[in-house]
């Protein structure tokens, strides 16, 4: 009779020690579903700043107009400005956005996030105080290999408004993350 007593009380052994192993893997799976759901409901600490899309620029006023016109001579500098350019020609044929991606709205790719925050601002290069205007001309004739614009010209006008756009949320003086260029170690 004991002999038949020793496979039951495995077995029972055996359920229990089974039964136990999935209440706590069950216990654990939830704590984790319960933290996943947690994350995934909290707000995002995101501390790169990301340029606005070209299809936010209000086209329906005059203002927004201008700045879609400045972003179009950032991102196609050639075309309105190049050697054959249709507005004038006083650029070596590059585009604006072959230095700042996507004109200007890539994270740590050469950005204008903080332009309008940071100017004016002393330039060690020039040794001057810079304005918006005078950094567009800098990089028109270092860059561009061209001539610079009076800031008056319509052109001028349309590529400030379109940088004065993308950092309007930006705080005067600050630059957020991924506005610059990371530094190679």
């Amino acid at each position: 009779m004991k002999a038949h007593w020793f496979p039951l009380i495995l077995f029972l052994i055996l359920i229990i020690l089974i039964t136990i192993d999935g209440i706590i893997g069950y216990q654990k799976r939830k704590s984790e579903d319960e933290a996943i759901t947690a994350f995934l409901k909290a707000e995002p600490v995101d501390t790169v700043w990301r340029g606005w899309n070209q299809y936010q620029i209000p086209t329906y006023s005059d203002s927004g107009k201008l700045i879609w016109y400045g972003r179009e001579l950032i991102a196609n500098t050639s075309y309105y400005l190049g050697p054959k350019g249709i507005v004038s020609h006083i650029t070596n044929g590059m585009n604006c956005q072959n230095c700042h991606l996507d004109a200007g709205t890539v994270p740590y790719g050469n950005n204008f996030g903080k332009t309008y925050s940071t100017y004016p601002q002393f330039r060690a290069r020039n040794n001057n105080i810079q304005s918006v205007y005078d950094r567009i001309n800098d990089c028109l004739e270092r860059s561009l290999n061209g001539k610079p614009m009076d800031s008056s010209t319509h052109e001028m006008q349309a590529m400030y408004a379109y940088i004065q756009w993308l950092g309007n949320d930006v705080p005067k003086g600050d630059a957020p993350g991924g506005t610059g260029i990371p530094k190679l170690k």
